[in-house]
């Protein structure tokens, strides 16, 4: 999970233009389906990883398409400030700031045993 959430948001940090347009940037209904079909697949691999975990017990019970959900939504959340036009391009330095807090936040929502995640 914690590779997932990383590699998505150092992508979209990195592809700042395309990443802004398919998570925020308003656009036509049709475009919006799109959007729609691409977050779904983000929130399809997060929930196989959280029923993964959940079955290794290494995260506790829940609904892993929800978990999902939350994890995707809060990277979109996360990031569409730093991805918009109107912001400053961060830096190396900045960007990897950026993608530390996210990762820890999200892992911080995962639900665990009483286990303190980073």
């Amino acid at each position: 999970i914690e590779a997932g959430l990383r590699v998505f948001a150092e992508r979209a940090l990195r592809g700042r233009r395309l990443a802004f347009a398919l998570l925020a940037e308003p656009v036509a209904p049709s475009v919006e389906a799109e959007r729609l079909t691409y977050r779904r697949g983000h929130r399809g691999v997060f929930a196989e990883l959280v029923a993964a975990g959940v079955r290794e017990r290494q995260l506790a019970r829940c609904d892993p398409q929800v978990v999902a959900a939350v994890l995707t939504g809060a990277l979109a959340e996360a990031l569409v400030g730093p991805l918009a036009p109107a912001s400053n391009a961060p830096d190396h330095t900045a960007r990897a700031g950026i993608v530390d807090e996210v990762v820890t936040c999200c892992l911080r929502a995962l639900p665990t045993h009483g286990k303190e995640l980073p």
